[in-house]
């Protein structure tokens, strides 16, 4: 199960069940052949004139995460940005725990007292010996 190549920009697959769900999404019905290459290659819709319109309209029906995942349905940088801009709508953040409020004491940073040095008298003795013996 494949894209084999696009015709006048229209995906070409190499089964009837992934052109029809190709198809689905233009609201077309039915499936037609073409040779590509020397393969038999599936195209949406029952003829290319049908296809085509449909195409030029764009998508009516958008296709179901699950659906988009059995195969490769976003052909076209059109198909791209539509697919982009509805997961954007379709998002809804997921809701976080309540939490306890915390005083706001806790984070403003609170000023800190230097630490007080004192000179300690220190007696310092040398011995200041007569050397040698």
């Amino acid at each position: 199960m494949s894209l084999l190549g696009k015709i006048n920009n229209i995906p070409l697959y190499t089964t009837m069940e992934e052109a029809e769900m190709w198809g689905k999404q233009y609201d077309l019905t039915g499936s037609h052949t073409h040779l590509f290459k020397r393969v038999k290659g599936y195209m949406a819709g029952t003829n290319n004139s049908r296809t085509n319109t449909a195409f030029e309209k764009g998508i009516v029906s958008p296709l179901k995460p699950s659906e988009l995942n059995k195969g490769k349905f976003i052909t076209t940088i059109e198909e791209r940005n539509f697919y982009r801009a509805i997961s954007k709508k379709r998002y809804i953040p997921r809701k976080t725990p309540t939490r306890k409020s915390i005083p706001l004491k806790h984070f403003v940073r609170q000023p800190q007292q230097k630490p007080v040095q004192t000179r300690s008298q220190t007696s310092s003795t040398s011995s200041r010996g007569s050397g040698g013996y």
